[in-house]
């Protein structure tokens, strides 16, 4: 995920958009090696859009937050 993002330097930043179009609440959320969820028990809320921010915290993690949504 990193190398993909292109997230060079620790504290660098990659964005992008999510839109819940769905009939229930989404939660980000799971075990995946490197990736840790600042927030866990966030829910991207029906019918809402967030921004997923993941930020490089060294050279093979990265942390996952969700702006809005909830």
């Amino acid at each position: 995920l990193i190398e993909t993002l292109g997230l060079t330097a620790d504290g660098m930043t990659a964005h992008c958009f999510y839109v819940n179009t769905g009939d229930q609440d989404v939660a980000m959320s799971g075990s995946v090696t490197g990736i840790t969820y600042a927030d866990s028990s966030a829910k991207i809320k029906e019918n809402c859009t967030v921004i997923i921010l993941a930020r490089r915290t060294s050279a093979t993690a990265v942390t996952m937050h969700i702006v809005g949504g909830q």
